[in-house]
């Protein structure tokens, strides 16, 4: 199905699919009209998620990784603004947090000025220290230094460790997109109300002149960046 849609038979699959699901029609036609620019946009849709092999029932989960924060692939300043303006969490506590992800990311013990290394952990009892290496799950984010339970239940829904990190501004959710360089709260927000009216910008380009004076256009190395971050197309899904 997701190799049909790049085949130009994603409005088909999609419309059977959404039949099958009962979406609603008004649903079923703002998707139709972009299934053209982005055949994977909400890929969850062009799939059934309840099948059957014989007798065996089994779920089946397609996602864009676009919408989600890669914790192995976000650098500082983006994990801060993700913790501090995404999640609205104080400021100081989500840079101590931000420092201990980075360090436990990081192939040394040298810890940051308000981050933590393997030894913070020895003797705060942590039964698990750093790998300084990247993220092999999700879970292990629950033993960083800083991250309780319920920073833990916050985050969980808007990061991943699939894919190549890029955040689809078309398609993440107001925390995922406040991480990317030169989106603010505002910005934010104000695309999430575009998106909810059909309004789908291509390009930098188009989302600046869509956005005019509330969007701010990066420049130099932050323009290098933003580039390097974002997609404005579903390029990645997840299977499960």
């Amino acid at each position: 199905r997701l190799t049909g849609a790049l085949l130009e038979r994603a409005e088909e699959l999609r419309a059977q699919a959404l039949r099958q699901t009962g979406a609603p029609r008004t649903r079923q036609s703002m998707l139709m009209a972009m299934t053209q620019e982005d055949p994977w946009r909400a890929p969850h849709e062009l799939v059934v998620p309840q099948m059957a092999l014989g007798e065996a029932e089994f779920v089946v989960d397609v996602h864009d990784t676009g919408v989600a924060l890669n914790i192995n692939q976000a650098d500082e300043a983006m994990l801060r603004s993700f913790l501090a303006e995404g999640l609205r969490i104080d400021y100081a506590w989500a840079d101590r947090v931000t420092q201990a992800v980075m360090d436990w990311r990081d192939g040394d013990d040298l810890p940051r000025i308000n981050g933590a290394e393997r030894d913070d952990y020895i003797r705060a009892g942590a039964p698990v220290l750093p790998r300084n290496a990247p993220f092999h799950s999700i879970d292990e984010l629950r033993h960083v230094m800083g991250v309780t339970p319920e920073l833990f239940a916050a985050m969980r829904p808007y990061i991943t460790i699939v894919g190549s990190g890029r955040i689809n501004l078309n398609a993440a959710p107001e925390p995922v997109l406040v991480a990317v360089p030169t989106i603010t709260p505002t910005v934010a927000a104000e695309l999430l109300r575009r998106r909810g009216a059909g309004q789908f910008p291509r390009s930098r380009g188009e989302m600046q002149a869509m956005l005019g004076t509330l969007y701010r256009a990066p420049q130099g190395q932050e323009l290098t960046e933003f580039n390097r971050r974002v997609t404005f197309a579903t390029n990645e899904v997840e299977v499960v």
